[in-house]
């Protein structure tokens, strides 16, 4: 099977976060890094299957936070 590899800010945008955030995420070892010294690439199918991991769905809203605040 071929690997669908892609740069660093296509990856930041495909997972949500910043392109730094990938970086750490490739250093920790969550995501495989591909591609040269100079370019990095990381396949697409792997930051799909990371993506339900990394990524938080709903933002917390200051309304939110009173909220659990007030119901512990």
């Amino acid at each position: 099977m071929t690997r669908r590899l892609i740069p660093t800010a296509s990856a930041a945008l495909a997972l949500g976060v910043t392109q730094t955030a990938v970086r750490v995420l490739a250093h920790r070892g969550r995501l495989t890094r591909y591609g040269t010294a100079q370019r990095a690439l990381y396949d697409l199918d792997e930051i799909h299957q990371l993506r339900p991991t990394t990524v938080k769905t709903t933002r917390s809203t200051g309304h939110d936070q009173q909220e659990r605040n007030a119901n512990p």
